[in-house]
């Protein structure tokens, strides 16, 4: 009888990529609702990020909540990565590959579901400048271990 091959211990988020995949995006919801104009609305913008997985797999999931003078959009998606084989993470590990690689690839898309979505109200899309490196951090609790039991990570 062959005994299992322990996980591989994951040092830093370089050596995580190096073995992650993208290989779905679920989109869990898109939304958009007219609004009387109104030059007293401010615009306004909210992003959460939600981090689950398990043992095989990696969840970011970003949630846009955009209100401009004529509408009022959300979009939220998320990607899956397929880790290939077994490891060992940290939260800190999987907070840094969040923050730094799957944020980065979710935005995209985010960026184009809020435009279609306008578009589509007929009203003016939209243009989300960069996201940049930084401006949205992921905070696990202390407890957390990986794979999470549940939702586990929200970003700020």
């Amino acid at each position: 009888m062959t005994t299992p091959t322990p996980p591989r211990q994951i040092d830093s988020v370089v050596d995580l990529v190096q073995l992650v995949e993208m290989s779905e995006v679920r989109t869990y919801r898109l939304s958009g609702e007219r609004v009387a104009d109104s030059e007293d609305r401010e615009p306004a913008q909210s992003l959460t990020m939600l981090v689950g997985g398990d043992a095989e797999h990696i969840e970011c999931r970003v949630r846009m909540m955009l209100g401009t003078v004529a509408a009022d959009l959300q979009a939220d998606i998320g990607a899956v990565y397929t880790i290939s084989e077994p490891v060992a993470l940290t939260s800190e590990i999987v907070a840094e590959f969040t923050e730094r690689v799957a944020l980065m690839a979710v935005f995209p898309f985010l960026r184009e579901a809020v435009f279609t979505t306008a578009s589509r109200l007929g009203v003016p899309p939209p243009v989300l400048g960069l996201l940049r490196a930084g401006e949205a951090r992921v905070e696990f609790d202390a407890d957390v271990t990986w794979p999470p039991r549940g939702d586990s990570a929200t970003a700020h």
